[in-house]
């Protein structure tokens, strides 16, 4: 599963300044990252999360869908001036 990468989709999408595209990381790196654990015969890979990112999507499906749904919306919103 990749995480958030750095493409134009940011921009297009008008998504600059959100949460969740803070710390985008390289798709080169994500690529490669997911092609190494094809070859080795991997299934699930999560690669492009940070690390505190990482266990958290793993723990989704644990997560009741209301609490899911308010912290999606919270990293998709761009952040407001305190």
């Amino acid at each position: 599963m990749p995480g958030a990468m750095d493409t134009g989709f940011i921009e297009a999408g008008g998504l600059t300044g959100t949460k969740i595209f803070a710390n985008a990381g390289s798709p080169k790196k994500v690529a490669a990252k997911a092609y190494q654990a094809m070859l080795a015969g991997k299934l699930n890979v999560f690669a492009g999360f940070s690390n505190w990112q990482t266990p958290f999507v793993g723990m989704m499906p644990l997560v009741p869908k209301k609490q899911m749904m308010s912290f999606i919306a919270d990293i998709q919103s761009k952040d407001q001036p305190k």
